[in-house]
């Protein structure tokens, strides 16, 4: 009798069950003392939501958010060096003595203490942007539960304070070179009332202050007398008028 292939295939492990039952056994076995042995890890996990619509500062528009590209860039943003040294400050990491003597055992203090630190942080970290939406998953995998959501949270804090700094890092520019020109502008201006001063004292025009207000108040006082006469004479005028007489002309 002819058999097809899956029967045949079925008799021959009809045929060797006990192997295959001591096979399965053994391999499920020692999953179980590997996955026993090996160290627990937990992993947490936040979502972030990118709405940002337009600069703060220079008040431009960015670009659409929750695009590809955008959405790209803000996943690079998070896994960048810079965000993972900001963990570190804010865990306080060079606070720690045990940590400060695992970076000098590891390195001999040859790599700065931060950016050792934010290597091993970014080892165990993971950003994926969720598709087709403006939300950014970041998940953290440590030993301890309690660290790995210290750490996922103390990312999400360091991507914020790294997305402010980048938007008023040029304001800063520009309000330093602000404060150079007008250093620049200050000191023009104090050697041309220099020389205009230089200048005055040569050709004997340099007027005091003093005689300045001496003029002007007796400018006014002639100013007052003035409108005094116009008034007394408009006076005068509307009297005779009144009166039926003229006044000649002088």
């Amino acid at each position: 009798l002819f058999r097809s292939a899956p029967q045949q295939f079925f008799l021959i492990i009809f045929a060797r069950r006990h192997l295959a039952a001591s096979i399965f056994v053994l391999v499920a076995a020692t999953g179980a003392a590997i996955t026993m042995l090996m160290p627990k890890v937990y992993t947490a996990t936040t979502s972030m939501v990118v709405d940002v619509k337009s600069d703060p500062i220079a008040g431009a528009l960015l670009p659409t958010v929750g695009t590809p590209t955008y959405m790209a860039t803000q996943t690079e943003i998070i896994s960048s060096e810079r965000t993972a040294i900001g963990v570190v400050r804010l865990l306080r990491v060079d606070q720690n003595p045990q940590l400060v003597a695992q970076w000098k055992e590891a390195t001999n203090g040859t790599t700065p203490l931060e950016n050792y630190f934010a290597r091993l942080l970014r080892s165990g970290m993971t950003v994926s942007p969720a598709r087709g939406s403006n939300i950014i998953n970041l998940s953290y995998s440590g030993r301890d539960p309690k660290f790995a959501t210290t750490v996922a949270n103390a990312y999400t804090q360091a991507y914020i304070d790294l997305l402010i700094d980048m938007r008023v890092d040029p304001a800063r520019q520009y309000s330093a070179w602000f404060d150079e020109r007008l250093k620049v502008l200050r000191a023009n201006l104090e050697k041309a009332q220099a020389k205009l001063s230089a200048y005055q004292r040569e050709k004997g025009i340099v007027a005091s202050d003093e005689r300045v207000d001496q003029e002007t108040t007796r400018l006014n006082a002639l100013e007052a007398q003035l409108a005094a006469i116009q008034g007394e004479r408009v006076d005068t005028s509307s009297r005779q008028r009144s009166s039926g007489s003229e006044l000649s002309p002088d």
